[in-house]
C-alpha cells in the first residue's frame, strides 16, 4: 500500500493502492481473530470463582443469579452477521439472542464468536449456576397434643452432580461449586406468629432430610410454610448472600386436641398461699395432681396450702382430661415475706399480710436491672446493680414454665441465650431474699 509522504488521510477519502481489499474474503484468506483479553479464558473463570459472574461481550437477559433448570437469555453487546455461542457443557447456539438452560450447578465458561466473514471477535465470559432445591413437608401430629409437639418432617432434594459432557476448550470450561461456599437456607413460617431460620452445609448427597418440632397451643387450622433457597459466599468478601429463592412448600395442619395448662399463686409466708390452674383446650372433666416442694400434695383445681418459708417453691402440676390426655407443668413460685410486705405496704391503716406475684405492693427498685437488646434474636444481656448478695434471675415462658435460672449479685453483667427456644414473649424476674427487685417481659424474634 503506497501512501504519499505528509499525506493526511481522512474518513471516506480514497487512497491509491495496489491491493484490492474486496478480494480478501473472496480469496478465502483467513482474517485475524481478535481476543478481548490476554489469556481471557482463564481470567473469566477465575473471576467467576470470586465474584459469581464475569460478563464480557454479552448481557444476561434475566437475573444475574442463575439456577439450574431455568432458561436464561444471552444477548450480545454488538450486532454482527453471525454468532456462535458455547456454554461449557457441550451446549451451543447460533442465534443472536441465545436462550439456554443449564441442567447442573457449577461455573461455566461462556464463549461468544461473532463478526462478519472478514472480521471475527471472540469474547470469554463465565457464569455461576446454582442448584435449584425442592422441599416437601410431612406433618406428624401426636394423638394427644399436650406435652408433645407437632413434628414437621422435611425432605429437600438438591442435585449437585456435574454435567455429563464437558468439551475441550482453551481452558477449563467447567468448575464444580465449592461446598464451603454454598449452603442451604431454610425459613420456616409456622403460621402461629413464630418463624425459624436454619442453614445447612451442602455435601455430595441429593437428598437432605430433617425435622423440626412446633408448639400449637390452640385448636385451629394452620398452614406452615418452608422457603428453601441457596446462599453463596463470594470468596472476595466472604459474605453470605442469597443466590436464589425458588421453592416454597406448605402443609395444612388441623389441631383438634391441643391441651395446655398454666398456674398462678397469691399469698406470702409464713401463711397461706392460694394456687390456681387454668386449662387451655382438653376435654372436661379434669383430674389434678399438685406436688409442692415443701412436701405437700393436692388434687383440686385451686388448692390452698400453708407455706412456712419465703423463697422459691417448686410446683409440679399434672392435669389429665377425659380423653386421658396429660398436660404437665413444672415451675417455681417465689413466696414473698409477709412481714416485709407489712412494713412496706399498708391498706386502710392495717398491715397487708398477702401479696400476689404481680401486686403493686411488691417493692421494685427501678433501673436496677437492664435487659438488652429487647427485642432480641437470641442473646440478651442483663446488666444489674444489686444490694442483695443472693438474688436469682428467673426467665419463664408466657405460661409460667421456667426456661432459665441464674444466680446473680453485686454490680455485674450476665448473658443468657434464648435462641433455642420458640419465638414469642417471655417474662423475667430478678428475685431477692425478701422481694422481687425487677420484672419485665422479653420479646424473642427472628
Amino acid at each position: 500500500i503506497h501512501i504519499p509522504a505528509n499525506k493526511e488521510i481522512c474518513d471516506n477519502e480514497n487512497v491509491n493502492s495496489n491491493f484490492n481489499f474486496s478480494n480478501v474474503c473472496a480469496a478465502n484468506i483467513s482474517p485475524p481473530v481478535l481476543v478481548s483479553n490476554t489469556n481471557s479464558c482463564a481470567f473469566a473463570m477465575g473471576y467467576a470463582q470470586t465474584r459469581t459472574n464475569f460478563i464480557n461481550g454479552f448481557q444476561l437477559g434475566s437475573d444475574v443469579k442463575l439456577v439450574t433448570d431455568e432458561e436464561v437469555t444471552f444477548k450480545p453487546d454488538n450486532l454482527s452477521s453471525f454468532y456462535n455461542w458455547e456454554f461449557g457443557d457441550c451446549g451451543t447456539s447460533t442465534n443472536e439472542q441465545a436462550s439456554y438452560t443449564f441442567r447442573k450447578p457449577g461455573i461455566y465458561l461462556v464463549k461468544l464468536i461473532q463478526g462478519t466473514t472478514c472480521d471475527t471477535v471472540v469474547y470469554y465470559g463465565a457464569v455461576t449456576v446454582f442448584p435449584n432445591p425442592k422441599s416437601e413437608i410431612s406433618p406428624i401430629i401426636p394423638q394427644c397434643l399436650a406435652d408433645e409437639d407437632v413434628k414437621l418432617n422435611r425432605a429437600t432434594t438438591i442435585d449437585l452432580s456435574q454435567p455429563s459432557c464437558i468439551p475441550t476448550a482453551d481452558c477449563t470450561p467447567f468448575i464444580p461449586l465449592k461446598e464451603e461456599n454454598c449452603r442451604l437456607k431454610l425459613i420456616w413460617d409456622f403460621d402461629n406468629d413464630s418463624i425459624k431460620e436454619e442453614t445447612i452445609a451442602l455435601n455430595d448427597t441429593n437428598l437432605i432430610n430433617g425435622n423440626i418440632a412446633v408448639q400449637y397451643d390452640t385448636n385451629n387450622v394452620f398452614i406452615p410454610s418452608l422457603i428453601t433457597s441457596i446462599e453463596n459466599r463470594e470468596e472476595t468478601y466472604f459474605k453470605w448472600e442469597k443466590a436464589c429463592e425458588k421453592d416454597t412448600a406448605t402443609a395444612e395442619i388441623t389441631i383438634t386436641n391441643s391441651f395446655k395448662v398454666s398456674m398462678a399463686a397469691t399469698g406470702c409466708a409464713p401463711g397461706e398461699v392460694q394456687f390456681t390452674s387454668t386449662t387451655f383446650g382438653g376435654v372436661s372433666p379434669f383430674t389434678y395432681s399438685w406436688i409442692f416442694g415443701n412436701g405437700l400434695i393436692a388434687s383440686t383445681s385451686s388448692p390452698l396450702i400453708t407455706v412456712a418459708d419465703t423463697g422459691m417453691l417448686s410446683v409440679e402440676l399434672t392435669i389429665t382430661d377425659a380423653n386421658n390426655c396429660v398436660s404437665h407443668l413444672l415451675s417455681a413460685i417465689y413466696i414473698l415475706d409477709c412481714n416485709a410486705n407489712a412494713r412496706t405496704s399498708e391498706n386502710n391503716g392495717e398491715a397487708s399480710t398477702k401479696a400476689t406475684m404481680d401486686s403493686p405492693s411488691i417493692l421494685k427498685i427501678e433501673n436496677s436491672v437492664k435487659a438488652y437488646p429487647n427485642p432480641t434474636t437470641g442473646q440478651i444481656i442483663f446488666e444489674y446493680s444489686l444490694n442483695d448478695s443472693n438474688a436469682q434471675l428467673v426467665i419463664t415462658d408466657i405460661m409460667g414454665k421456667i426456661v432459665n435460672t441464674v444466680k446473680i449479685n453485686g454490680n455485674n453483667k450476665t448473658s443468657v441465650d434464648l435462641s433455642k427456644f420458640p419465638k414469642g414473649i417471655y417474662l423475667y424476674k430478678v428475685i431477692g431474699k425478701t422481694k422481687i427487685i425487677a420484672s419485665d417481659k422479653l420479646i424473642l424474634m427472628e
